[in-house]
Protein backbone atom coordinates (compact mmCIF):
# COMPACT_ATOMS: atom_id res chain seq x y z
CA UNK A 1 0.00 0.00 0.00
CA UNK A 2 2.75 2.55 -0.70
CA UNK A 3 0.86 4.36 -3.56
CA UNK A 4 -0.81 7.36 -1.61
CA UNK A 5 -2.31 10.80 -1.99
CA UNK A 6 -2.57 13.41 0.40
CA UNK A 7 -5.42 15.92 1.07
CA UNK A 8 -4.41 19.03 2.90
CA UNK A 9 -7.71 19.83 5.50
CA UNK A 10 -8.07 23.24 7.09
CA UNK A 11 -7.31 24.80 9.89
CA UNK A 12 -10.69 23.84 11.15
CA UNK A 13 -11.04 20.46 10.43
CA UNK A 14 -10.31 19.10 14.11
CA UNK A 15 -8.27 15.78 14.90
CA UNK A 16 -11.74 14.57 16.60
CA UNK A 17 -13.27 15.78 13.30
CA UNK A 18 -11.11 12.92 11.50
CA UNK A 19 -12.24 10.85 14.24
CA UNK A 20 -15.75 10.72 14.04
CA UNK A 21 -15.30 10.71 10.27
CA UNK A 22 -13.48 7.31 10.42
CA UNK A 23 -16.29 6.06 12.85
CA UNK A 24 -18.31 6.98 10.58
CA UNK A 25 -17.04 5.05 7.52
CA UNK A 26 -16.44 1.99 9.66
CA UNK A 27 -13.09 2.39 9.75
CA UNK A 28 -10.62 0.71 11.98
CA UNK A 29 -8.09 2.41 14.33
CA UNK A 30 -4.44 0.94 13.99
CA UNK A 31 -1.90 3.56 14.93
CA UNK A 32 -2.65 6.24 17.70
CA UNK A 33 0.26 8.51 18.76
CA UNK A 34 0.97 8.82 22.43
CA UNK A 35 -0.17 12.47 24.04
CA UNK A 36 4.02 13.24 24.55
CA UNK A 37 4.39 12.46 20.68
CA UNK A 38 4.97 14.52 18.27
CA UNK A 39 3.90 15.04 15.38
CA UNK A 40 0.51 13.74 16.32
CA UNK A 41 -0.68 10.66 13.88
CA UNK A 42 -3.49 8.39 13.96
CA UNK A 43 -4.01 5.79 11.64
CA UNK A 44 -7.17 3.81 10.17
CA UNK A 45 -7.63 1.30 7.89
CA UNK A 46 -10.42 -0.65 5.83
CA UNK A 47 -12.22 -3.76 7.63
CA UNK A 48 -11.05 -5.54 4.38
CA UNK A 49 -7.28 -3.95 5.77
CA UNK A 50 -7.01 -2.68 1.72
CA UNK A 51 -6.88 0.74 2.44
CA UNK A 52 -5.52 3.37 4.47
CA UNK A 53 -6.23 6.67 5.80
CA UNK A 54 -3.26 8.33 8.04
CA UNK A 55 -3.84 11.71 10.19
CA UNK A 56 -0.51 14.03 10.50
CA UNK A 57 -0.37 16.93 12.11
CA UNK A 58 2.79 18.71 10.27
CA UNK A 59 4.75 20.55 12.65
CA UNK A 60 7.06 21.60 9.55
CA UNK A 61 3.88 23.07 7.57
CA UNK A 62 1.71 23.84 10.32
CA UNK A 63 -0.87 22.26 8.53
CA UNK A 64 -2.58 18.83 9.12
CA UNK A 65 -3.53 16.20 6.69
CA UNK A 66 -4.51 13.00 5.23
CA UNK A 67 -2.43 10.25 3.28
CA UNK A 68 -4.74 7.79 1.75
CA UNK A 69 -3.22 4.46 0.07
CA UNK A 70 -4.45 1.58 -1.44
CA UNK A 71 -7.17 -0.32 -3.18
CA UNK A 72 -10.03 2.36 -2.84
CA UNK A 73 -7.86 5.70 -2.68
CA UNK A 74 -10.95 7.07 -4.86
CA UNK A 75 -13.83 6.19 -2.84
CA UNK A 76 -12.20 7.20 0.42
CA UNK A 77 -10.70 10.34 -0.93
CA UNK A 78 -14.14 11.43 -2.55
CA UNK A 79 -15.31 10.58 1.18
CA UNK A 80 -12.97 13.06 2.57
CA UNK A 81 -13.40 15.75 0.51
CA UNK A 82 -17.20 15.70 1.04
CA UNK A 83 -17.13 14.51 5.11
CA UNK A 84 -14.21 17.30 5.95
CA UNK A 85 -13.21 21.31 5.06
CA UNK A 86 -10.05 20.25 2.68
CA UNK A 87 -8.09 22.12 0.68
CA UNK A 88 -7.59 21.55 -3.05
CA UNK A 89 -4.96 21.95 -4.98
CA UNK A 90 -6.34 24.76 -6.97
CA UNK A 91 -6.98 27.06 -3.17
CA UNK A 92 -3.24 26.70 -2.84
CA UNK A 93 -2.58 27.51 -6.38
CA UNK A 94 -5.28 30.89 -5.74
CA UNK A 95 -3.30 31.71 -2.77
CA UNK A 96 0.01 31.44 -4.82
CA UNK A 97 -1.11 33.58 -7.79
CA UNK A 98 -3.38 36.63 -5.52
CA UNK A 99 -1.18 37.06 -2.61
CA UNK A 100 0.53 39.83 -2.23
CA UNK A 101 0.11 39.16 1.66
CA UNK A 102 3.43 36.58 2.57
CA UNK A 103 1.10 34.15 4.87
CA UNK A 104 -0.95 33.75 2.20
CA UNK A 105 1.61 32.67 -0.61
CA UNK A 106 2.95 30.76 1.91
CA UNK A 107 -0.19 28.89 2.97
CA UNK A 108 -0.64 28.15 -0.73
CA UNK A 109 2.49 26.62 -0.99
CA UNK A 110 2.06 24.44 1.38
CA UNK A 111 -1.61 23.28 0.88
CA UNK A 112 -0.58 23.09 -3.37
CA UNK A 113 2.76 20.88 -2.28
CA UNK A 114 0.33 18.20 -0.02
CA UNK A 115 -2.10 18.30 -2.23
CA UNK A 116 -0.29 18.17 -5.86
CA UNK A 117 -0.08 14.83 -8.22
CA UNK A 118 2.39 14.17 -10.60
CA UNK A 119 0.01 15.68 -13.44
CA UNK A 120 0.22 19.29 -11.10
CA UNK A 121 3.94 19.29 -11.70
CA UNK A 122 4.16 21.80 -14.56
CA UNK A 123 2.02 23.73 -12.56
CA UNK A 124 2.93 23.94 -9.23
CA UNK A 125 6.79 24.38 -10.80
CA UNK A 126 4.97 27.37 -12.85
CA UNK A 127 3.52 28.56 -9.27
CA UNK A 128 6.62 28.68 -7.28
CA UNK A 129 8.44 29.76 -9.88
CA UNK A 130 6.37 32.67 -9.74
CA UNK A 131 7.51 33.51 -6.08
CA UNK A 132 10.88 32.79 -6.18
CA UNK A 133 12.02 36.41 -6.07
CA UNK A 134 9.42 37.54 -3.78
CA UNK A 135 11.03 39.81 -1.07
CA UNK A 136 10.04 37.93 1.89
CA UNK A 137 12.92 35.40 2.39
CA UNK A 138 10.39 32.94 4.39
CA UNK A 139 8.38 32.89 1.26
CA UNK A 140 11.25 31.60 -0.98
CA UNK A 141 12.20 29.52 2.36
CA UNK A 142 8.49 28.13 1.66
CA UNK A 143 8.63 27.02 -1.91
CA UNK A 144 12.14 25.21 -0.77
CA UNK A 145 10.24 23.22 1.65
CA UNK A 146 7.12 22.91 -0.61
CA UNK A 147 9.41 21.32 -2.84
CA UNK A 148 10.74 18.66 -0.99
CA UNK A 149 7.06 17.42 -0.04
CA UNK A 150 6.31 17.50 -3.97
CA UNK A 151 10.05 15.42 -4.73
CA UNK A 152 9.33 14.94 -8.23
CA UNK A 153 9.87 16.77 -11.52
CA UNK A 154 13.00 18.34 -13.15
CA UNK A 155 11.53 21.62 -13.15
CA UNK A 156 11.08 21.82 -9.48
CA UNK A 157 15.00 20.52 -9.24
CA UNK A 158 15.77 23.48 -12.09
CA UNK A 159 14.10 26.15 -9.28
CA UNK A 160 16.11 24.71 -6.38
CA UNK A 161 18.94 24.92 -8.63
CA UNK A 162 18.02 28.51 -9.39
CA UNK A 163 17.39 29.66 -5.99
CA UNK A 164 21.19 27.73 -4.34
CA UNK A 165 22.69 30.19 -7.60
CA UNK A 166 21.15 33.68 -7.27
CA UNK A 167 19.21 33.57 -3.99
CA UNK A 168 20.10 36.90 -2.43
CA UNK A 169 19.86 35.41 1.37
CA UNK A 170 22.87 33.09 2.11
CA UNK A 171 20.62 31.11 4.18
CA UNK A 172 18.26 30.36 1.75
CA UNK A 173 20.84 29.59 -0.85
CA UNK A 174 22.47 26.82 1.80
CA UNK A 175 19.23 25.61 2.52
CA UNK A 176 18.41 25.31 -1.35
CA UNK A 177 21.98 23.18 -1.48
CA UNK A 178 20.89 20.73 1.32
CA UNK A 179 17.50 20.62 -0.56
CA UNK A 180 19.25 19.39 -3.38
CA UNK A 181 20.92 16.44 -2.21
CA UNK A 182 18.34 14.98 -0.44
CA UNK A 183 16.60 15.23 -3.65
CA UNK A 184 19.44 13.35 -5.16
CA UNK A 185 19.44 10.73 -2.76
CA UNK A 186 15.56 10.29 -2.90
CA UNK A 187 15.53 9.77 -6.90
CA UNK A 188 17.67 6.65 -6.29
CA UNK A 189 14.42 5.25 -4.66
CA UNK A 190 11.69 4.05 -7.24
CA UNK A 191 8.56 5.57 -7.87
CA UNK A 192 5.10 4.70 -8.79
CA UNK A 193 3.61 6.13 -12.18
CA UNK A 194 -0.18 6.96 -10.84
CA UNK A 195 -1.42 9.84 -11.94
CA UNK A 196 -3.12 10.35 -8.10
CA UNK A 197 -0.32 9.72 -6.23
CA UNK A 198 3.48 11.46 -5.63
Amino acid sequence: MSVGIRIALKAYASLRDVQTFAWNQNLNIVEVTREDETPTRFGWETCDETTSLDYLEDPILGVSYVTIRGERIAHLSEAVRTGLATWTFQDGMRLISAGNDSDAIIQGVYVGAISATRKDVPVVSEAFRSVIRHPDREVRRAVLVGIGYVTVGTELREIAKEIRNSDQDEGIRVDAGYLLEGLEMASAAPVADDDDAL
